[in-house]
């Protein structure tokens, strides 16, 4: 038995975008004349390339002239064109006395009521981004685009349509590949209109089953779901099986199958399976585990909680047989023995027990206080506040009259090596924080 952690990849947000601001008044159902396209090859190079788009000009018309208010609400000359260029997209490009020449693609000016994109380069505005979409690493045959916005660190989003097939959200930003997010992963103002639901759930389905299948796994589909990519640069899936069980399966970033993991092992990732029933699945493995390593707990239920450095397995076991659970951590293959600390001990390592409440613990550490002759404290409050290379746990208690509690000292073996005072252990690194004991 092994458990592999799951690093969830950052979620996709929702985002603020600015658009394109109404530029010029234009006829769009007039072509443009000989002489606006002969004004705009002239005209319009020296600013497409002062403007910074990408855009190598194959054709280019003047549209028109006017005043507008630049940015400090100064009334300025205005002039616009038109450019369609050979890397697919085209654009109206805007020159404002004093400023540097903006650029809004046409995808971003569909139905836009001041102003479109004439040029027979750009008549279909969507057909512009299908080179990007290939760049992508997308087969998708472009059917609908739309334009979603644009963040003031410069990438630009747009909704991809692909017929039949689910479409996804393409970003793009100068100098960079295109990126693809898919539709599962965008919500509210982020959401595909183009890409259905039931589209999004049968393709998923048919990529879970197919990596099911290799998995080698013994699972009857119920549903699934896109879990997202992992920080490995890896993607992951859950299917949910008959019979209460499930598991996530993870592909390479090119899809194909790399592994699968159990969802009582898969921490929080698991959204479709029972957790309660995942989490008692090998209650009886790690209870072996366990007692082989010396500690004696029946384990009723765990909770796996990732690796640690050593790659060893860290799970918080709850005892049918003790009231004090622990954070356990099994080495890795199960080579050697296991490492335990109670459920107080394991804020030492920055962990929290979900499954025992620690309070069942106050009483060994009232003990352990009285054991250095301090009887007069009864513990009402501890955890687990760091710890030393050769094993040694220092745990800070808080007593109940309301007096500065103690640091304990705590061996590998269980045994109390010393006690410190809160300042003791502030001058070592160890600050006490209990009500009681920051006085």
């Amino acid at each position: 038995m092994k458990a592999i952690g799951i690093a969830i990849a950052a979620a996709f947000a929702a985002l603020t975008f600015a658009a394109p601001m109404a530029a010029f008044a234009a006829d769009k159902a007039t072509p443009y004349t000989k002489d606006q396209l002969n004004q705009g090859k002239k005209e319009a190079p020296p600013l497409l390339a002062a403007s910074g788009a990408t855009c190598t000009l194959t054709n280019a018309a003047f549209v028109g002239q006017g005043s507008a208010k630049d940015e400090k609400g100064k009334e300025v000359k205005q002039t616009v064109y038109e450019v369609s260029c050979s890397e697919g997209l085209g654009y109206a490009l805007i020159a404002m006395a004093g400023q540097t020449p903006k650029t809004f693609d046409c995808v971003s000016l569909i139905g836009n009521a001041n102003l479109a994109c004439k040029l027979p380069e750009n008549a279909d505005p969507k057909k512009g981004l299908q080179p990007l979409v290939a760049a992508a690493g997308s087969q998708c045959t472009l059917s609908d685009a739309r334009y979603l916005g644009a963040k003031p660190t410069g990438e630009s989003y747009y909704e991809i349509g692909c017929g039949t097939e689910p479409g996804f959200l393409l970003e793009t930003n100068k100098g960079q590949k295109p990126k693809m997010i898919g539709c599962d992963l965008v919500s509210g103002n982020m959401a595909c209109k183009f890409t259905s639901q039931a589209m999004l759930d049968a393709a998923n389905n048919a990529k879970v089953s197919a990596l099911l299948a290799k998995s080698g796994q013994t699972c009857q589909m119920i549903k699934s779901r896109t879990i997202g990519p992992l920080q490995s640069g890896d993607y992951a899936y859950e299917v949910a099986c008959q019979g209460d069980k499930g598991f996530v399966l993870i592909a390479t970033a090119q899809g194909a199958y790399s592994k699968s993991v159990n969802c009582a092992n898969a921490g929080d990732s698991c959204k479709l399976t029972d957790s309660t029933k995942a989490e008692t699945a090998e209650t009886g493995t790690y209870t072996k585990l366990a007692k082989a390593s010396g500690f004696q707990c029946d384990v009723a239920k765990y909770r796996f909680i990732g690796t640690d450095k050593s790659n060893a397995e860290v799970v918080e076991l709850q005892c049918a047989n003790r009231p004090d659970g622990v954070v356990a951590m099994f080495p890795a293959d199960n080579k050697g023995k296991a490492k335990f600390m109670d459920c107080v001990q394991a804020g030492a390592i920055q962990q929290a027990c979900k499954l025992t409440d620690t309070a069942a613990l106050y009483p060994k550490y009232t003990e352990a206080l009285a054991s250095k002759g301090k009887k007069t404290c009864k513990v009402s409050g501890a955890h687990g506040i760091g710890t030393t290379a050769d094993g040694t746990t220092f745990v800070e208690t808080a007593c109940s009259d309301g007096l500065p509690g103690w640091v304990i000292a705590m061996n590998a073996n269980g045994s109390v090596s010393e006690l410190l005072t809160c300042g003791q252990a502030k001058s070592s690194g160890a600050a006490c924080t209990l009500p009681g004991n920051t006085k």
